[in-house]
């Protein structure tokens, strides 16, 4: 994102609400949604060839629906920019900015691709006869000269018998299914329901999902795949997804889900979340397809991590450290051969220290706590290491004023396991806090 970390430079200082400000954060949009608009172009055309080709493993030799999926207005990335000005964004290093507008346009540009193939499945047969009409319509006006009155005629008649014309192909339904790379609890959940999308299938099956069931984040690697048969290509992967689920379901309980009161997500979920957080290997074991291996290899690479090593980085610990070296240098800390307890890297960009890198379920103090009290714990009592600086990464979970303020007072209340150095990682900035010695 050149352009983004250009024009950041170039913004107004001042308040998020400056009339200058807000021309020139305008002005930016405008230039981003072009970009946008020529990438969107571009996903239409590859949804309308993936559906023909699904269709065509199905069997299926008519006409196939291809909508156009929606359309995308200046309006959209003009109110991501303003979102991020106001949190501050802005003043980060231009190449944390860049990553932040670069992910949520690469999601606006795959929205079109994701929302054609749910329309496929959704629409409705007078939707799908006008678009058949339109079709015939437009093949119709290409024809020049001598073929006017032969078009008009066609056309017509086309349309006089429309209700006759075998009705073109939709998919029965829609699913959603996990690349491998970049898939959060919420789209293994989503994607462990198989090819139930179908609209009805949403409406009653509850509010959370049918509110959900095509919601996608930054970053997020889920398609959307068109169900013509019931032998479509992400069944066994749904299947095993669901036993995932369910294994999860069984393995955590009610009372190891801690302050379930003002938790908007449902205990299903955040068991899910917990399960995979505490057995990160139990998704490439449900997914081994796709890019899962390629892609790690390839990222961890990056980070000075042989093939032989893909296995060390998480998905979710892979994109931290991509983000933390757009404005930091350091060097991973391979595990030993035995597995004993080591930091995860030494921050070269600040005096070689080793960093121990954790990612709470639930940005809140008793989750961070927890996480920091055990890992300090078990690392000095099992095996003899020392853990006393940590970054906890919230991702794109605010760092609220509340929490700063509990982690302050982390050392005063865990004095048995206490540590030196404590920060936080929110929406690519970080943060150090400031652990009080004394009440």
């Amino acid at each position: 994102m050149t352009l983004m970390r250009a024009d950041a430079r170039r913004l107004p200082v001042g308040d998020a609400n400056d009339e200058e400000r807000v021309g020139a954060r305008d002005a930016l949009a405008d230039r981003v949604t072009k970009l946008i608009w020529e990438r969107r172009r571009s996903a239409r055309d590859t949804a309308h060839e993936f559906l023909t080709g699904q269709a065509r493993r199905a069997g299926i030799t008519g006409d196939v629906y291809l909508p156009n999926g929606p359309g995308y207005g200046t309006g959209s990335m003009r109110a991501v920019l303003a979102s991020l000005d106001e949190q501050g964004a802005f003043q980060q290093h231009p190449d944390a900015l860049g990553a932040r507008v670069g992910a949520v346009a690469v999601r606006h540009t795959e929205d079109r691709a994701r929302r054609i193939i749910r329309e496929a499945a959704e629409a409705d047969e007078a939707t799908v006869r006008a678009w058949q009409d339109m079709q015939a319509e437009r093949a119709a006006s290409q024809r020049q000269g001598q073929e006017k009155l032969a078009r008009e005629v066609e056309r017509t008649r086309e349309r006089d018998s429309r209700d006759l014309r075998e009705l073109a192909v939709q998919p029965g339904g829609w699913a959603r299914m996990l690349t491998g790379v970049e898939n959060c609890a919420f789209c293994v959940m989503l994607a462990a329901r198989g090819a139930v999308y179908d609209g009805k299938a949403e409406a009653l099956d509850g509010d959370y999902i049918g509110k959900f069931g095509d919601a996608y984040h930054d970053h997020c690697d889920c398609i959307a795949v068109p169900v013509y048969s019931p032998l479509w290509d992400g069944g066994k992967t749904a299947a095993a997804l669901q036993k995932l689920y369910e294994r999860a379901q069984d393995a955590i309980s009610d009372d190891d889900l801690q302050n379930r009161d003002n938790v908007e997500s449902p205990d299903q979920l955040r068991k899910l979340r917990k399960y995979l957080l505490e057995h990160s290997n139990e998704l490439a074991k449900a997914v081994p397809n796709i890019r899962h291996q390629d892609a790690l290899v390839e990222q961890q690479r990056e980070f000075g991590l042989p093939e032989e090593a893909v296995t060390e980085l998480a998905p979710h610990e892979v994109r931290f450290f991509h983000e933390f070296g757009a404005t930091e240098t350091f060097e991973l800390i391979r595990r030993n051969a035995d597995r004993t307890s080591s930091n995860d890297f030494r921050w070269t960009s600040r005096g070689d220290v080793e960093v121990e890198v954790k990612r709470p379920e639930r940005a809140s103090y008793d989750a961070v706590k927890r996480l920091i009290r055990d890992a300090v714990y078990s690392a000095r009592e099992n095996h003899g290491v020392v853990k006393d600086r940590f970054i906890v990464d919230l991702d794109d979970r605010p760092l609220t004023e509340k929490l700063r303020r509990q982690l302050e007072v982390y050392n005063l209340r865990n004095a048995r396991n206490s540590i030196r150095k404590l920060w936080v990682w929110s929406r690519a900035r970080l943060t150090e806090i400031d652990l009080r010695t004394e009440v």
